[in-house]
C-alpha cells in the first residue's frame, strides 16, 4: 500500500471517530434534559407558586448607602403533574433533580446587590408531582430610608421577591405561611426589632411593559439612639458650654474670651467633619443636623456677645457689660434647652 493511501485511511478513521464522540455527547446532552421545560399547563390558568422567606440574621444597615446585609432561606412550592410517577417502582417517596432539568419559575430577590447562594440548586418532587426548591442566600438590598427622625428614626426593610420572565397571566406567587418570618433570636446592632409582616402585589417592568407577581417580607426596625446621643449629643453640647466660659471672663480681657470662643468653634467644624461620613449626601434636614445647627449658632452668638461687651468694656460702660454676661448666664442654657427639646424630641 503506498503512503498517500495509507494517510487517507487515518484520516477517515480520525473523522470517524470523532464524528461518533459528537453523538455520544449530543445523546447524553439530550438524556440530561428529559422533562418538559415549557410551563405546566401554558393555556389555563397561571401557576401558582408558594414563596417563603425566612429571614436568619441581619448583621449590618449601611446608612450611607441605604442597604442591609442579610442571610436568609428561600422556598417555592409549585405543582407540576408532569413530573408524578410512582413511588413503589422508583422504591423512594421522592424524586430529586437538578434544578435546570424541569421548569421553575426564576423568583429573584428584588433591589438585589452582590446576592450570592451557598447550595446547589436542586427540586424534591413527590409522587403527586408537587416541587419544592429551597435556597439559603446571603448580600446585601437596597430599602428607602428616610432619615429625617434621625437618630430617632424608624424604617421598613424589604426583602422582594418576584418573577422576572413571567408575568401574572403566567405566575402567581402566593405566600408560604409555613416558613415566612423572622428568626426570633435575631439581634442586630444598633437597631430593635419591632415586627415583620408580609404581602403580595404587582410590580410593573417598564421596560418590558409587564406586570409581574411579587412578594414582600416587611420588617421594622427601630433605631437605638445611645451610640449617637453619647458619641455626637453629649461631646457637642461640652463643646457649646465650653464657649459659655466667656460668661465668667471680665469683658476687658478681649484676647482670652476670642481664644475660648474661637476653640470651640473649631472644636465644632472638627467634629462636623468627622460625622459627615456616618450620613448619606441628603438633600433634608434630620433631627441631628438641627441640633448641630442651633449649637453652632449658639457658638456664634456667644462670640458676637464677647465683641459687644469688649467694646462696652472699652467705653468704659461695665456695668453695662457685666449685666449683659449676667443675663447671657441664664438666657443661653435656656436657649439651649430649648432648641434641644425641639430638635429630638418634638414630633414633627
Amino acid at each position: 500500500m503506498n503512503k498517500p493511501m495509507y494517510g487517507v485511511i487515518l484520516l477517515c478513521r480520525f473523522l470517524a471517530l470523532m464524528l461518533l464522540f459528537s453523538v455520544s455527547l449530543i445523546i447524553c446532552h439530550y438524556g440530561e434534559a428529559s422533562y418538559d421545560l415549557s410551563r405546566p399547563e401554558p393555556k389555563k390558568e397561571p401557576t401558582e407558586v408558594n414563596v417563603g422567606i425566612y429571614i436568619v440574621d441581619i448583621s449590618r444597615v449601611d446608612d450611607a448607602n441605604q442597604l442591609f446585609s442579610t442571610d436568609f432561606v428561600l422556598r417555592l412550592t409549585w405543582h407540576d403533574p408532569r413530573l408524578a410517577f410512582d413511588p413503589d417502582k422508583e422504591k423512594s417517596p421522592l424524586r430529586v433533580l437538578s434544578l435546570n432539568e424541569v421548569w421553575h419559575p426564576f423568583i429573584g430577590i428584588v433591589q438585589q446587590e452582590d446576592i450570592v447562594s451557598h447550595y446547589k440548586d436542586f427540586v424534591e418532587v413527590t409522587p403527586s408531582g408537587q416541587v419544592k426548591y429551597s435556597q439559603r442566600y446571603s448580600g446585601k438590598v437596597h430599602f428607602i430610608m428616610d432619615l429625617r427622625d434621625f437618630p430617632f428614626d424608624d424604617h421598613i426593610m424589604a426583602l422582594s421577591a418576584s418573577s422576572y420572565p413571567h408575568d401574572i397571566h403566567e405566575v402567581l406567587l402566593i405566600p408560604d405561611t409555613s416558613i415566612t418570618g423572622v428568626d426570633p433570636v435575631l439581634t442586630l446592632t444598633g437597631w430593635k426589632v419591632l415586627s415583620s409582616g408580609y404581602s403580595v402585589d404587582t410590580s410593573h417592568m417598564a421596560p418590558q411593559n409587564k406586570y409581574r407577581s411579587r412578594f414582600n417580607l416587611q420588617i421594622e426596625v427601630s433605631r437605638r439612639p445611645g451610640f449617637f446621643i453619647m458619641r455626637i449629643v453629649f461631646p457637642l453640647s461640652i463643646i457649646v458650654f465650653m464657649s459659655w466660659m466667656v460668661f465668667w471672663i471680665n469683658p476687658i480681657h478681649l484676647e482670652a474670651q476670642i481664644g475660648v470662643s474661637a476653640t470651640a468653634l473649631l472644636s465644632l467644624f472638627a467634629f462636623q467633619f468627622s460625622m459627615g461620613e456616618l450620613l448619606p449626601p441628603i438633600s433634608y434636614l434630620t433631627r441631628m443636623d438641627i441640633f448641630v445647627i442651633g449649637s453652632t449658632l449658639l457658638i456664634f452668638l456667644a462670640i458676637v456677645e464677647t465683641v459687644f461687651t469688649s467694646m462696652l468694656a472699652d467705653k468704659n460702660q461695665m456695668k453695662r457689660a457685666t449685666d449683659m454676661d449676667n443675663f447671657c448666664r441664664i438666657f443661653f442654657p435656656l436657649l439651649f434647652i430649648s432648641m434641644t427639646v425641639y430638635s429630638l424630641l418634638v414630633i414633627f
